[in-house]
């Protein structure tokens, strides 16, 4: 059997300046303890998903991204041939983007602040589906290697 390490984010929403300090130093802290489990592990069979409370195109997202990818951790969530659009409830955003996330009083506003990040040698497919109640979408699909 093949084993998975897996790690589920959730970020602080940056809704004041504290809090967007805040969700800088939690990325820039969840880089740093992956860095250090994958070294101590030796492996690259992860996967890590959440809410980030941040779109891809961000700049604190950028330095993030950048650690991912010294760690050899794909975003998934940017690589369109992962996303199976027939099976989503939801078609992609006219920028092409997988949005997860909307405001509740304003349903056009969507984002793309829900991430998802595999090792290099893991492929998925993945889908979205409506979470009935929540703000957010959620994702179904198959990893393997």
């Amino acid at each position: 059997t093949q084993r998975y390490n897996i790690v589920l984010v959730h970020t602080a929403a940056p809704v004041t300046m504290r809090f967007r300090h805040l969700r800088k130093r939690q990325m820039q802290t969840l880089a740093e303890h992956l860095g250090n489990f994958l070294w101590k592990q030796k492996t690259k069979n992860i996967v890590m998903f959440g809410d980030f409370n941040i779109t891809p195109w961000a700049d604190q997202y950028h330095a993030f991204a950048t650690t991912m990818k010294k760690l050899h951790m794909d975003d998934v969530t940017t690589d369109l041939s992962s996303f199976n659009k027939e099976k989503s409830h939801r078609p992609m955003s006219l920028t092409r983007a997988i949005t997860t996330w909307w405001h509740s009083l304003l349903p056009f506003a969507r984002a793309h602040i829900d991430h998802f990040r595999a090792g290099e040698d893991i492929s998925a497919s993945y889908h979205i589906i409506d979470i009935p109640g929540s703000d957010h979408d959620g994702f179904v699909g198959t990893l393997q290697q």
